[in-house]
């Protein structure tokens, strides 16, 4: 969830989930904007409160329908995610249990534990990778996701913003052919559900519960290869984690796995830990240029020091060959390579 005020509020659209229920007579505030196209607002009656989610813009985008699914499962699961108390899915409504306020990274900004917040979040992250080693909810893979469309943002907008040159397909096609070799060559690695869009403010701090933590945001879940959701963790475009936290916390989920299993998973945490960054970073260069977003390009620089740092892998030979021949750089300041 994005810090960003609600706005167009109209209890009038919502009447007809709530008529009848409890909730009809609450108060309806101003909560937060999701980065996507999901909306939250909070229902308060004078003893308790709920959150009423709008997810009727979907779109492209994961819609209800998927949230339901998610979230079902995952409680089935023994994974806390919020109660679920009424839904249309005709409308895109549904009124779901409040968890609070205080999320991971807040607890992380009022100065708890860092390390011990990193740790109960690799460890819910282990105790998914234990129950869902099955792809029981069909869940779409790496290469047929919407982040994975995405990552052309890197060939057809960052390199010619870091080129002065006008996008090319021709980089499109080369880029996905030595993208796609590098993941044929890396050593395999198991696949495990993975809730893909998984940081600090995505974990909801439960004070006093049992368990301390409620998971949220989950509907874009994708089966794909092990580190998806803890290089997510780990490497979050907005922040950087400390050198030694990373380490424990791979060694952590890696605990048990055998030589071959771990090459597997190192591998897999470069070659997600590329898609990840060269997607965002297209991206944030893309929405700038294109519409003026300017409120994730102060990462950019972060991006091209874990791409940078990336390159230097033996794995990563063939790509940084391509971007030495297409002289892309990844020290190019932001005011040059935003310069319209």
């Amino acid at each position: 969830m994005n810090q960003l005020l609600s706005a167009n509020i109209d209890k009038n659209r919502f009447s007809a989930l709530l008529a009848g229920t409890e909730w009809e007579q609450a108060e309806l505030i101003p909560t937060i904007v999701d980065t996507g196209l999901r909306q939250y607002f909070r229902l308060r009656l004078p003893n308790k409160t709920a959150y009423l989610m709008d997810m009727s813009l979907a779109g492209l985008e994961s819609g209800l329908s998927a949230y339901i699914k998610v979230c079902e499962y995952l409680s089935s699961k023994g994974v806390r995610v919020p109660e679920i108390y009424f839904y249309d899915l005709e409308t895109g409504y549904a009124v779901i249990e409040d968890l609070g306020s205080t999320s991971f990274g807040d607890c992380v900004r009022e100065g708890q534990d860092k390390k011990e917040l990193y740790r109960l979040a690799t460890e819910v992250l282990i105790d998914i990778k234990n129950k869902t080693k099955n792809n029981d909810l069909n869940l779409v893979a790496l290469e047929d996701s919407i982040p994975r469309m995405k990552l052309d943002f890197f060939p057809l907008d960052y390199i010619p913003a870091a080129t002065k040159r006008a996008s090319d397909q021709k980089n499109l096609e080369e880029f996905n052919a030595i993208f796609g070799q590098i993941q044929k060559d890396a050593a395999p690695c198991a696949k495990i559900m993975a809730h893909a869009d998984y940081h600090l403010e995505n974990l909801m701090w439960l004070e006093g519960s049992d368990p301390n933590y409620a998971l949220i945001d989950f509907q874009d879940a994708l089966w794909v290869q092990q580190p998806y959701d803890l290089l997510n963790l780990l490497e979050d475009a907005r922040q950087t984690v400390p050198e030694d936290i990373k380490a424990e916390m791979k060694d952590l989920y890696c605990a048990g796995m055998s030589a071959e299993e771990r090459q597997g998973f190192d591998d897999w945490y470069l070659i997600l830990s590329m898609f990840f960054h060269c997607k965002a970073v297209g991206q944030f260069t893309k929405y700038y240029l294109e519409r003026g977003l300017d409120a994730y390009i102060c990462h950019i620089p972060r991006l091209q020091n874990y791409i940078k740092q990336n390159l230097k892998n033996p794995l990563m030979a063939p790509l940084r060959e391509w971007l030495e021949d297409k002289q892309v750089s990844f020290d190019i300041p932001l005011d040059k390579l935003l310069d319209k």
